[in-house]
């Protein structure tokens, strides 16, 4: 019961919800749409693979990122309040217990993400379809695939790079809440002196 707990609050709530906004756009547009005064003037079609690319993307925003850090400092939280890794690494070091979770982490934020591309897709299809504003392409399929691997990448680094933090900081308080609290606000802090540093030398 917990482990489906974890997985659908840590790496399936997200993709859900953004799929259910999306449909709740669509319908929105459909209620509300007038046909444009303009004759020349068109709605913009859906781009499928714009709206993966920005969907994976999503993992930059707080309170998405709250979620998954949640999954990561669950991941450790019981076992080092209760003790249990005493148990679990007789034959193991505790490094190689954090690194097997944080593995565990990576698989479940990979889905994740790949989750976020594939529903907004089917999402940006949908409405496509019911509005009647077709698809289009913005860039070639090459530097599609280029876009949609740089925006899978980027999120899964930072995400790894957080949890990381998340779990180091479970450990050493031995509460989930501190942690994810404290890896948001160190990465939020390290992005503005990294814009900081980034403006000082332009």
């Amino acid at each position: 019961g917990k482990a489906r707990g974890l997985l659908f609050w840590g790496f399936l709530f997200v993709p859900i919800v953004s799929l259910a906004i999306g449909l709740l756009g669509t319908l929105i547009t459909v209620a509300t749409r007038r046909a444009p005064t303009d004759p020349g003037l068109a709605f913009a079609a859906n781009d499928l693979a714009k709206a993966a690319s920005e969907a994976m993307t999503q993992t930059d925003l707080i309170p998405v990122q709250l979620f998954f850090m949640l999954a990561a400092a669950a991941l450790v939280a019981d076992d080092y309040r209760w003790e249990t890794w005493r148990l679990i690494t007789p034959r193991n070091t505790r490094a190689s217990l954090l690194l097997a979770k944080l593995m565990t982490f990576g698989v479940g934020a990979a889905g994740a993400i790949l989750l976020l591309a594939v529903l907004s897709m089917v999402s940006a299809l949908i409405d496509g379809l019911v509005t009647g504003d077709g698809f289009t392409s913005t860039y070639s399929f090459t530097t599609d695939l280029v876009r949609l691997g740089g925006s899978f990448a980027t999120s899964w680094l930072e995400l790894m790079a957080m949890a990381a933090l998340a779990m180091l900081l479970t450990v050493l308080t031995r509460n989930a809440i501190p942690a994810v609290i404290g890896s948001i606000g160190l990465w939020l802090v390290q992005l503005v002196i990294i814009d900081r540093i980034t403006k000082g030398l332009t």
